[in-house]
């Protein structure tokens, strides 16, 4: 996303809050929400390995692909709400 595009869009997120105070509580929580996100790639990823090692009947070119589509998405969402939040202050 475009510099310009992440600012407009943290602004007009932002600007539905009325008080400044309730501006910066929604960039706390926008935030927080950002790591939520990289954390939950990060226990899938886990979760994905984990299941790789066990001897069950899974097939493993699925386990893994639809892992790492789930990992890389959260992460990038996650990623891209914390730049977005950096950049806004």
């Amino acid at each position: 996303m475009h510099k310009q595009n992440r600012k407009v869009l943290i602004l007009a997120v932002t600007s539905y809050s009325t008080t400044a105070d309730e501006r910066k509580r929604l960039r706390v929580f926008m935030y927080e929400f950002g790591k939520f996100m990289v954390d939950i790639a990060k226990l899938v990823f886990a979760g994905v390995i984990i299941a790789g090692i066990m001897d069950e009947e899974i097939d493993r070119t699925l386990l893994f692909l639809l892992g790492s589509v789930v990992v890389v998405a959260f992460a990038f969402i996650g990623i891209s709400i914390i730049s977005i939040n950096k950049e806004a202050k």
